[in-house]
């Protein structure tokens, strides 16, 4: 599939539509995973190791997750995956690490995170004045000469997530 028209935030969002996920809730990801019919284990991997993801000629799909990372990573890692089995137009097995520096993994960075955390859900979790706040820049978008890096993301959904509160994004943080 060619993917250069669309970023990894629509990518998602596309993604959502055609698995008819909500575009503004929680995707439950054990239910995904049967649904898309991806064969996925568990296991205690290399600490720098997050998972791995493979397609066969037949179209059958398969993701390692490494079990010693906490929920919310495996979710992630999960998510990330996902793009590569469904949107990486040169897919070759690999094991996600920690480095994540090419093109390729921080677009299915990008993806896991809009497909965990859509941004009409958090608009939808968030009050006037939360919304006042971000339009007024006390929770602002960084950005290096107006191209936002994955690091600015990053920090800018930690903003965001901390201006909102965990709790409310995230519910109660026991499994």
């Amino acid at each position: 599939m060619k993917t250069d028209k669309l970023n990894p935030t629509r990518l998602a969002q596309k993604f959502r539509i055609e698995n008819r996920l909500s575009q503004n809730e929680a995707v439950n990801i054990k239910s995904l995973l049967r649904k898309l019919n991806i064969l996925t284990i568990f296991r205690p991997l290399s600490e720098y190791a997050y998972g791995l993801s493979l397609k066969s000629p037949k179209g059958y799909r398969f993701i390692l997750i490494n079990s010693n990372n906490s929920r919310g990573r495996q979710h992630f890692t999960i998510a990330h995956e996902l793009y590569h089995l469904f949107y990486d137009e040169n897919p070759t097995p690999h094991i996600c690490m920690m480095d994540g520096a090419s093109k390729t993994e921080r677009c299915a960075n990008s993806f896991a995170s809009a497909l965990l955390i859509p941004e009409e859900g958090v608009v939808e979790m968030l009050s006037d004045e939360e919304l006042e706040k971000i339009a007024g820049g006390i929770v602002s978008y960084p950005t290096k000469n107006n191209v936002p890096t994955d690091d600015d993301i990053s920090e800018y959904a930690k903003r965001l997530v901390n201006s909102i509160g965990p709790e409310r994004i995230f519910g109660s943080t026991g499994h």
